[in-house]
């Protein structure tokens, strides 16, 4: 290992040691964020230099050339929606050769298990109605309230009330709700 390293999942940053290549490195996020491998496949991972330019960790060679700074750098981790996904997939390499290399057929079927999964719910934001959730935030409240990532990021603490934070769309609570308690009334 070669230290320490910050890792940012939209809101969430961790703290781990540093993997020795970038096939541990991807195995790093997995477990510390709980992504599948699908999520997994579909990251881009990158940090941003000194003057806030944007660098892509894409393969072995990308993370050999971090090693030396990676304790004094955010890792950062975003999921990729279908849209994103191909757009990207024409300068990266290794990780989505697929779409160099593969099929019509085989494109097709990529962006087709992707929208089934994101369209199993019918669910939108209700904020900017987006139904492209890569994480979904569930409010404990208020009936069907739903927030994308990038709404809960701008006016989720307007909101208020508890979310639930949702990053697999198959797994959804079948109930969820709170009772808030006002501390200054000793109400429940």
């Amino acid at each position: 290992m070669f230290g320490m390293a910050t890792y940012s999942f939209y809101n969430e940053i961790e703290i781990s040691e540093c993997p020795l290549n970038f096939h541990e490195l991807k195995g790093k996020i997995k477990k510390l964020f709980f992504l599948d491998d699908t999520q997994i496949n579909h990251s881009l991972i990158s940090y941003k230099d000194k003057n806030n330019d944007i660098h892509y960790i894409l393969n072995e060679n990308n993370y050999e050339e971090i090693i030396p700074i990676i304790e004094t750098i955010i890792i950062n981790i975003e999921l990729l929606d279908d849209n994103k996904y191909i757009n990207i997939a024409n300068y990266i390499d290794e990780e989505y050769n697929i779409f160099k290399s593969g099929s019509k057929e085989e494109k097709k079927d990529i962006i087709k298990n992707n929208n089934n999964i994101n369209s199993e719910n019918k669910i939108k934001c209700n904020l900017c109605g987006c139904d492209k959730f890569i994480i979904r935030y569930l409010c404990g409240i208020c009936q069907n309230y739903n927030l994308c990532q990038d709404c809960e990021k701008k006016e989720g603490e307007k909101h208020g009330h508890p979310l639930l934070k949702i990053r697999n769309p198959k797994l959804i609570p079948i109930n969820f709700s709170y009772k808030l308690y006002d501390k200054n009334k000793n109400n429940q």
